[in-house]
């Protein structure tokens, strides 16, 4: 992909897009919001007339499937507590949470770190 860091934006083509696509492909995720960011970016262009086509147009995304996020057990529950001790930040939340009926899956970044370093001590 030519780089276009001092080029036109209007003179950008679908190719550039792909390209710049196919450049993220190793982390899908960044891929699909380059993409929809620029399509954003595009759709107000051309309904500015600053642009006279939009480049996104055809070009597409892959959206990673998921199946969500995983409910914790009691036995997660009891990993977490014992990571994080009453009056922390953490706990708190969580407590809040569990408390309130509001927690039912993996709260964000928690996961693979808790039990990371619960394991290491």
């Amino acid at each position: 992909m030519k780089r276009h860091g001092d080029s036109p934006i209007a003179a950008w083509k679908r190719g550039d897009i792909a390209a710049g696509r196919d450049k993220r492909a190793a982390t899908p995720a960044a891929a699909r919001h380059f993409v929809e960011a620029l399509r954003g970016l595009f759709k107000w262009m051309v309904e500015s007339s600053l642009v006279a086509a939009d480049p996104t147009v055809g070009v597409t995304v892959v959206k990673p499937k998921s199946e969500g996020f995983s409910v914790w057990t009691p036995e997660d529950e009891a990993l977490f507590r014992s990571r994080w001790p009453l009056g922390t930040h953490e706990r708190v939340a969580f407590e809040i949470l569990r408390q309130a009926g509001l927690l039912a899956a993996t709260p964000y970044g928690s996961g693979a770190r808790m039990r990371a370093t619960a394991s290491s001590g």
